[in-house]
């Protein structure tokens, strides 16, 4: 079967209607302690029908799949641990408690969980795979630049983006670093010769070290080097429940 645009989104727009209603009517009591399977309904919805789409692998490598899945964890397995008052830190158990509308705030993230699955391209890639495939290929890769980037890259890597006067915390250097790390693995991938996986390697021993406190940064740097060598080498894929296991 094909991907059928309409029916994927009539199906998950129903869902999430029917959710936030339900977040409308049902007693805070209940949103309270069972809002975490609100969350995971709607993205079981989602996730099924990518899983049946035609070359899913696109879908699920996208930045918006990677969102809902990274953000919706954190939705249901932080509605289940601070509604219980699961941890050793239970400062954010007292924050849950002490909201005003539990109700409101779930529909909130419902709504844009809808929001952000409606940025997924919505049409099938196998018609305009090949042609893109072919064009990203006719590029030949330049030494110098790569040379030049991984300068760039490793220059980044000493400084720390403060953004604490516009209302940022932390270090916002991660964007840039990865934004560059982009431009070099669509480069590097191009190379035939074994110099690819060294210079892979390296890149991704860069992030390793520089996102010690932040897996997920590290695991976007995979995610990328994986995504343009099914690409470019015009692995098509379709994803089951068995690879996912």
């Amino acid at each position: 079967m094909g991907f059928n645009v309409k029916r994927f989104h009539l199906s998950v727009l129903l869902i999430t209607f029917k959710l936030f209603i339900a977040c409308l009517i049902m007693p805070k009591e209940f949103i309270i302690q069972h809002g975490q399977w609100f969350y995971a309904v709607q993205f079981l919805v989602i996730f099924n029908k990518l899983l049946h789409s035609k070359n899913n692998f696109i879908y699920f490598f996208s930045p918006s799949f990677l969102c809902l899945f990274y953000l919706n964890i954190n939705f249901f397995l932080g509605h289940l641990i601070v509604s219980r008052g699961i941890g050793f830190d239970l400062k954010y158990t007292q924050a849950f408690r002490n909201f005003e509308s539990v109700s409101f705030i779930t529909a909130f993230f419902i709504i844009s969980n809808l929001m952000v699955f409606l940025s997924i391209p919505s049409k099938d890639f196998s018609s305009v795979l090949k042609p893109k495939i072919d064009k990203i290929n006719s590029y030949p890769p330049n030494k110098l630049k790569i040379l030049f980037l991984f300068i760039i890259l490793f220059m980044l890597g000493l400084l720390k983006l403060d953004l604490s006067l516009v209302g940022g915390e932390g270090d916002f250097s991660y964007v840039f670093k990865f934004s560059v790390a982009i431009i070099i693995v669509f480069f590097v991938s191009k190379y035939k010769s074994k110099i690819k996986y060294l210079l892979y390697l390296l890149m991704t021993a860069f992030f390793f070290v520089g996102s010690l406190g932040s897996k997920r940064e590290f695991f976007y740097v995979l995610i990328l080097i994986l995504f343009f060598e099914f690409l470019r080498n015009r692995v098509l894929l379709k994803v089951n429940i068995k690879q996912i296991i």
